[in-house]
């Protein structure tokens, strides 16, 4: 975490760092990221920097700490607006918010994704390990449990099965979203693409006949969607080990 030299830094020149900072990390992984680009755009220098930072992945998990309470604050906006607590109502809420908050700042995703191609084992567990990112984890696997518990998902798949589950869900409809949309949404679309989502993930992909969600996967691919070529054997792969996790 940044040091107190940074913390009292005047406001402007902290932004600076900051967004310097986001540019970077946007571009490049955590291992091809540079020192010297990000002190170059905010124009510090060099020894400046390590007077603020220990070295580029305190900047890094500091980013991190940023982006995790920025959309934090995206997705209780979406949680204290609907009036249903239940269990399908507060996960399309949290995806709703995880939407708007990726598209509020291209960066914001792109980070995300940088972060997720990293092989720095170290820096993964600490972003992890971060009081924010546990805080969300509890919180979510809390709220898979109570599901459980309330008969709204079926008993005897883990939690945090179902934790992976849904986030691989989010980070492929976030990856579809933006390269389909560019980032220009309006609330119906929001709705329209939790929906879709939440849809496979409760109701499973089933073509049966008593399945009522058995056209689902033709409505994703064609009104949502449109899967990209350099992303549809992910998106194929991913619905393959979709589960019907949700109560008949």
């Amino acid at each position: 975490m940044p040091k107190n030299t940074f913390l009292n830094l005047k406001e402007e020149k902290k932004n600076r760092i900051i967004e310097s900072a986001l540019d970077e990390f946007s571009v490049y992984t955590l291992s091809d990221a540079s020192v010297n680009r990000i002190i170059k755009n905010a124009g510090i220098a060099v020894g400046s920097f390590y007077q603020y930072f220990v070295d580029i992945e305190d900047l890094y998990c500091y980013i991190f700490r940023i982006l995790i309470s920025k959309k934090n604050k995206f997705v209780k906006s979406e949680l204290d607006s609907i009036n249903k607590k239940d269990f399908e109502s507060t996960l399309k809420a949290a995806y709703i918010g995880g939407m708007k908050f990726a598209l509020s700042d291209r960066r914001f995703f792109d980070i995300s994704n940088n972060f997720f191609r990293s092989d720095n084992a170290t820096v993964l567990s600490k972003i992890k390990n971060l009081s924010e990112s546990i805080e969300i984890e509890n919180y979510t696997i809390s709220l898979i449990n109570n599901a459980i518990d309330n008969g709204e998902i079926k008993k005897g798949i883990s939690a945090e099965f179902i934790l992976q589950l849904l986030t691989s869900a989010n980070t492929l409809m976030l990856n579809e979203v933006i390269a389909r949309k560019n980032g220009k949404l309006n609330e119906s679309d929001y709705a329209k693409i939790s929906d879709t989502v939440l849809d496979l993930i409760l109701n499973g992909i089933s073509w049966g006949e008593s399945n009522p969600y058995r056209f689902i996967l033709v409505n994703f691919h064609d009104d949502c969607f449109k899967t990209l070529e350099n992303t549809s054997g992910i998106i194929c792969v991913f619905f393959i080990f979709l589960v019907k996790i949700y109560s008949e």
